[in-house]
């Protein structure tokens, strides 16, 4: 039975399931609409028929804003009750490039509606999809297997590669396709492992009250911080920290705000592993690899479609230090250092189944220096191996440090001069030996 809304107006939630011979595929999200609705969002799931594809699902989640806004209008359980200004949208599968792909539709064809966040679950990527500037969170699993991502299919990767900042990611290990839709779970068993050679290669699957925590948590957390202003919501993603009932789970976030200073993205062609983005540069010392090119030419287990550089080192110190021109050292605007990393699957120089570590150095124009471990801010997991090598990951992930702790008193340590930032160097004595790929070099929020 319809009961009275409380006073006031809510953010909408609108949320566009998947692809599968299920018509009831909608149903599949209640656990998620009954927590948004519990933390003050009105939501709701709409149907889409059995095949339809990623247009037909981003227009049916604009005519059902539409929908949502006439019942606002109307005398009724709804009148008065939907925030029309601050909308977000949430897709799965399918449903998840819907999302992206009606965000863009919204801005092209000027609807005008308020829509302040896009929330991509496994999402497809048939279509090349750029974002349209309005924030993106991917949630994808380690162990899925329909969107699976051999090469050169399209993944959620580069939906995430290629989307304009702000934009975040949760990496969840253990994490399926279809666990994320209850009504799917029940087919999981013939539809996930139809990709696959045996039910090996999807080792460790984390339960389906799993991911619906996963869900819950991070999707309302992105929703709060987006569509409601709680920017300390934005710790789920930026800082490592992870809602109580994930806690137990491997989850590896990357966090990028809008407004950064890229010192080094890794993009100019041709690659030119000896200059940074900035025109700094850039020198490796005692690292038997280091070569700047495409992810994917670098490492055949990356799932991203970016330039990135490849460093290695051995038992004797390495380092890799990247120059800052005299006229962009000034960083003290920015609240940190931050880049993507991941450790090189397959390689030697990686410990099987071990984190990885190094010392990031800051060092100003006289010579002051202070270093760090990355470790203290993130770890850098090793890649999750599945029973198929070709859908083994090297995915990045964020580290971010503060650049407060370049310069907060500390005995006998250097405070850093942030107007005055000369070199970035990683130091790679904190283990015997490794091999990592690094994107995004930049200072921000």
């Amino acid at each position: 039975m319809d009961a009275p809304l409380a006073p006031g107006a809510f953010p909408l939630v609108v949320v566009m399931h998947g692809n599968s011979g299920m018509e009831s595929s909608y149903l599949g999200y209640n656990y998620l609409l009954d927590h948004l609705a519990s933390h003050g969002f009105v939501a709701v799931s709409i149907y889409a028929h059995v095949g339809a594809f990623i247009e037909t699902r981003a227009r049916a989640i604009l005519a059902h804003v539409g929908v949502m806004a006439q019942k606002n209008a109307d005398p009724g359980l709804f009148h008065g009750h939907v925030d029309l200004g601050h909308i977000g949208i949430v897709g799965h599968s399918r449903g998840g490039e819907a999302a992206v792909r009606a965000s863009l539709i919204n801005a092209a064809e000027g609807l005008g509606y308020g829509i302040e966040a896009s929330i991509a679950i496994a999402p497809t990527d048939y279509n090349h999809y750029l974002t349209a500037g309005v924030p993106l969170l991917v949630i994808y699993g380690a162990n899925d297997g329909d969107v699976a991502g051999t090469w050169p299919d399209r993944t959620c990767f580069n939906i995430f590669d290629e989307a304009s900042r702000p934009r975040s990611f949760v990496f969840v290990y253990g994490a399926t396709h279809d666990r994320f839709n209850t009504e799917w779970a029940s087919i999981e068993a013939t539809t996930e492992l139809t990709w696959h050679i045996t039910p090996s290669d999807i080792p460790n699957p984390i339960s389906l009250t799993d991911h619906e925590n996963v869900a819950k948590g991070y999707v309302t957390a992105f929703l709060q911080a987006r569509a409601l202003g709680r920017d300390e919501q934005l710790a789920y993603f930026a800082d490592g920290l992870k809602p109580s009932l994930t806690s137990a789970l491997a989850i590896h976030t990357t966090h990028q705000p809008a407004g950064s200073k890229l010192v080094d993205d890794f993009e100019q062609l041709p690659h030119n592993v000896a200059a940074n983005t900035l025109g700094g540069a850039v020198t490796g010392t005692s690292l038997p690899v280091l070569a700047e090119d495409a992810l994917r030419t670098l490492d055949i287990h990356s799932p991203h479609i970016t330039g990135g550089v490849e460093i290695a080192w051995q038992t004797s110190p390495g380092i890799y230090l990247s120059s800052v021109p005299v006229a962009s050292r000034d960083v003290s605007g920015f609240q940190t250092l931050a880049f993507r990393v991941t450790q090189k699957y397959g390689s030697p120089q990686n410990a099987v189944g071990q984190p990885q570590d190094f010392f990031v150095r800051l060092k100003d124009g006289t010579g002051k220096s202070r270093a760090l471990r990355a470790s203290v801010f993130a770890s850098i997991p090793y890649p999750y191996v599945r029973g198929e090598a070709d859908l083994i990951k090297s995915a990045l992930k964020s580290v971010r440090m503060p650049l407060a702790s370049f310069t907060i008193a500390n005995l006998g340590a250097d405070d850093v001069d942030l107007t005055d930032v000369a070199s970035i160097s990683f130091e790679f004595d904190a283990g015997s030996s490794g091999e990592i790929e690094i994107d995004d070099l930049e200072f921000g929020d």
